[in-house]
Order: C-alpha cells, then structure tokens, then sequence
C-alpha cells in the first residue's frame, strides 16, 4: 500500500512505519524549523491514518481547510513543489486562508494519483488545535 504525505510517496508494504515517521517529521521539521510529532496508524485493513501533531491558534472550522494545513498534507512548497491540482494561489502573509474540504478531499486524491499512490477510496481530515489527522480508504 502506497500513500502520499507531505510531497512524498512512501511504499507502507516496504518500509518501516518508524523510518516513514521520522522522515516526514524531518521533512517537516526541514520546511517549518518546529517540531512536530508524526504517527501513522494502519492497523484496519485498508485504512491509513496519518496524524500530525502540532498547535493552531487559528479558529477551527468545520467543513474548511485551513491554508497551512493543506500545507503540512501535500507538501505544497517545500522545496518548491507545486501540485498539478489544488488551489496554488499566492501566499499573502498577515491574510487567513481557508478552503472547502470537500475540494481539498478531490485534489488531494488527484494529487496522490499522478504521483504513484495507491488508488484512494475515501479521504477525511481532521482538524483540532493540538493535531490534524488523514484518514485514508484504501
């Protein structure tokens, strides 16, 4: 099973979850200078939960993404990478940005498809101050 996080396609089926979970975190580490803690959780067969453990101080919606959440999900702009699909506007600092989940939802499973993810069924996402997880359906 093959996911993509963070820029990334990591192949679960033959790497260690330990090895993935360190590189993400040090990708992470690498783009945003903070720590942050990673787990990956596949014990249900055909699901993939990937959580991210940070801190928001940003006002939580329901049925929203917030700008720098996608960023922590795709990867976008670490080194600078661009997404075939998604919202790529330009970055204002100072403004909020948000976008629909439901379109986050699409892309993101767009994006994990062009490049080398296993096919995904369902996506969810999770958002709340101390972390933010991606349920995958494989």
């Amino acid at each position: 099973m093959k996911i993509w996080i963070f820029g990334k396609v990591y192949d679960l089926d033959a790497t260690q979850k330990s090895d993935i979970e360190a590189d993400i975190k040090a990708r992470l580490h690498d783009y945003t200078g903070c720590d942050m803690g990673v787990e990956i959780d596949d014990t249900i067969a055909g699901q993939v939960n990937i959580t991210i453990f940070r801190t928001v101080n940003k006002p939580i919606e329901q049925g929203y993404i917030l700008m720098e959440e996608e960023w922590l999900l795709t990867g976008e702009g670490y080194n600078g990478m661009t997404l075939p699909y998604g919202n790529n506007i330009p970055y204002f600092p100072g403004f909020e940005y948000k976008f629909d989940a439901k379109d986050f939802i699409g892309d993101y499973k767009k994006n994990a498809h062009h490049f080398g993810a296993s096919k995904i069924k369902s996506v969810r996402v999770e958002e709340y101050s101390n972390r933010l997880t991606l349920r995958l359906r494989i």
